[in-house]
């Protein structure tokens, strides 16, 4: 980047007293080409008779533990089934994590 693009950006973020000093830092960092944390961690979902068979028990008994708070399933925003559980999920069930 060139240093009077890097000043143009610098100046312009300086005056926007809306962003946060953090945002301003990650805003420079990634125009620099810097790599930059990701805002959001990937989850890596199973589908429902995936994970059973995993578990090594069947899709009824995974209901059965989402029914029983033992296991939260995955939604995607607006819709009323899930889509599966994430795998850290399965691992918190045989590690016997709450």
């Amino acid at each position: 980047m060139q240093t009077t693009t890097r000043e143009v950006m610098l100046t312009a973020l300086r005056c926007d007293p809306t962003v946060p000093e953090a945002e301003k830092r990650r805003i420079l960092a990634a125009a620099e080409g810097e790599p930059t944390s990701p805002t959001h961690a990937t989850v890596r979902v199973l589908r429902h008779r995936a994970f059973a068979e995993r578990l090594g028990v069947t899709t009824r008994t995974l209901s059965n533990l989402v029914r029983a708070g033992k296991l939260r399933p995955i939604k995607l925003p607006g819709r009323t089934r899930a889509i599966g559980f994430a795998e850290s999920s399965l691992t918190d069930l045989i590690g016997g994590a709450p």
